[in-house]
Order: structure tokens, then C-alpha cells, then sequence
């Protein structure tokens, strides 16, 4: 039983670092797009209409070009 308990405590010790490392890395990611945009002089220009929901032709080219950078 205790050796059950302690494998259940490193597969969970080890999921939750994953997670951790994920959560960074989406940070990370996130924080890239959030200053293309905020770069830009009129930031809601990359939504249709200029109302923030879906990104227009503009803004889905600003993303491709932060992921491929």
C-alpha cells in the first residue's frame, strides 16, 4: 500500500511539473503576441469591425509572424 501511495505521488510530482513547465511556456508564448500587439499604433485595426473577438487577415498575418519568429 505505501509503495502504491508513493509511485501515485511521483507519476502526480511529475504530472504537475509538466504543467508547470507548459504553463510557462504559454506564458511565454502569450506575452510575445500580447506586446505584437500592443507594438501596434492602432491595435484593434487587426479585429473586424475594430471590435475585439476574431482577428481579421491582419492579425492572423501579425500571429503567423510572431510564431514563426
Amino acid at each position: 500500500m505505501r509503495e502504491e501511495k508513493s509511485s501515485l505521488l511521483r507519476r502526480y510530482s511529475d504530472f504537475s511539473q509538466g504543467l508547470l513547465e507548459r504553463q510557462t511556456d504559454i506564458d511565454q508564448t502569450l506575452s510575445a503576441y500580447v506586446e505584437a500587439f500592443q507594438a501596434q499604433k492602432v491595435p484593434v485595426a487587426l479585429f473586424p469591425f475594430r471590435r475585439v473577438g476574431h482577428y481579421n487577415i491582419a492579425g492572423h498575418q501579425l500571429v503567423a509572424e510572431e510564431i514563426v519568429s
